[in-house]
């Protein structure tokens, strides 16, 4: 009978120790979560091909890709300079829902060709 008393004992103290092993490491839920590339800031640098200032956004061709890409701004962003058709950008941006969201724009007029 002792021994039966004495292995259930031992049995439920190593029961005990397995269970409250886990809750030495973090949850995955603790954890926090990774910068996605798609969130890092991107510098871009180009001509402005069309603004609407109403929807706070402009379509820029960006100089390195060819490619025409359109870029919103918001309350947060810092806006350096006038932003019109033909203006140089050079622009920080990050990447939220798809769009091109910048968090700084420095826009310098237009370089004339003499």
């Amino acid at each position: 009978m002792k021994k039966l008393i004495l292995s259930a004992a031992i049995a439920t103290a190593l029961a005990a120790t397995a269970v409250a092993a886990p809750q030495d490491k973090p949850s995955d839920s603790q954890k926090p979560a990774p910068v996605q590339a798609s969130q890092a800031a991107r510098s871009m640098h180009g001509t402005i091909q069309s603004v609407d200032k109403p929807a706070k956004t402009f379509v820029m061709k960006d100089e390195a890709t060819g490619q025409e890409v359109t870029v919103y701004w918001n309350g947060s962003t810092k806006l350096t300079g006038d932003l019109k058709v033909g203006s140089e950008v050079s622009l920080q941006a990050t990447e939220r829902s798809g769009r091109q969201v910048a968090t700084s724009i420095e826009a310098t007029s237009a370089k004339k060709p003499y």
